[in-house]
């Protein structure tokens, strides 16, 4: 990308992330019965560093996991933000781990898959410490969370993908995704450039490391490898899809929707409403009907998972 639009990306992502830490002042984390670890490091990039909620409780029973992928396109975003609805389902029994990765535009596609899969590695490495049940897994999402999200559901079904995206994965042959939850999300460029929304060129030029010439280009604003949607088959995991009525990116959730059905993909669909069916805002029980759509989500991943109450 062109060295203005590099200093432009970094700028608005750092006030984009600054507004999220304002969020964050009127979103109280309520981690009561929880034990949380905030920060911990999984690689040596200062960006690279998870939070952990699970249950406080005394039983021997293992725990599910949820790795939790937060959004930002692609060029900010904060683990903080995403604590309140982390430790929302860590009260529902679940091992949550909110990912942190390294942000567009200095670091480019597809250093972010390569760091949560790092992330993945970190935790399943210490399965016996925290009682965990690596057979029962939720990789999530919102916004750019949910393209993370769901790339990596495919790359789980697709091993050649791992090679093609150098990422170095040490449970290459023990990780199966068990369920995706996908909030709002976008998943090829073209929808992003597409979107009612501001900074779309910025997030796709950051994150991809292309020009505006790029970008009248076809051939590379349409490239199968940017996008997890040209892998969904119908051994895809069984998926949760939100879908927000007032989504300034909803094409995106439209378009991953018809290729789960062209896939035959087992999937259920929340579609919210009111000031949660603004993008991503349903990750904050700020209305009724995002506390539905949470609940929503509980229930059926513990379905797909077989996981009784």
């Amino acid at each position: 990308m062109k060295k203005f639009d590099y200093y432009y990306a970094c700028a608005v992502g750092k006030m984009l992330t600054a507004s999220e830490f304002l969020l964050k002042a009127v979103t109280p984390v309520n981690a009561k019965g929880l034990s949380k670890e905030y920060g911990v490091a999984y690689g040596n990039n200062k960006s690279q560093k998870i939070d952990i909620f699970y249950p406080r409780v005394t039983d021997t029973s293992k725990r599910p996991i949820m790795f939790y992928i937060h959004g930002g396109g692609f060029i900010s975003g904060t683990t903080a933000l995403r604590r309140t609805y982390c430790s929302t389902m860590a009260k529902q029994g679940f091992f949550v781990v909110n990912v942190g990765y390294q942000l567009a535009p200095k670091s480019h596609f597809p250093n972010q898959l390569q760091d949560i899969f790092k992330a993945i590695d970190f935790v399943l490495d210490r399965a016996e410490q925290y009682n965990l049940d690596t057979d029962k897994i939720v990789i999530a999402g919102e916004s750019a969370g949910a393209y993370f999200a769901s790339f990596i559901a495919t790359i789980t079904c697709d091993k050649s993908l791992y090679s093609q995206n150098s990422i170095d994965f040490q449970h290459i042959n023990d990780f199966k995704v068990g369920c995706t939850v996908l909030i709002n999300g976008a998943y090829s460029i073209n929808e992003i450039l597409k979107a009612k929304a501001p900074f779309c060129k910025t997030y796709v030029k950051a994150f991809f490391d292309l020009t505006n010439k790029d970008l009248k280009d076809k051939q590379v604003i349409c490239k199968q490898d940017f996008s997890p949607l040209g892998f969904i088959k119908n051994d895809y995991p069984p998926t949760v899809v939100i879908r927000g009525k007032y989504d300034a990116f909803d094409l995106g959730t439209k378009t991953l929707l018809n290729v789960l059905d062209s896939a035959g993909a087992n999937y259920s669909l929340y579609r919210t409403k009111g000031i949660a069916g603004l993008h991503a805002v349903c990750i904050i029980p700020i209305s009724k009907d995002a506390v539905r759509s949470q609940k929503f989500t509980v229930g059926k991943i513990k379905e797909y998972l077989n996981i009784g109450d």
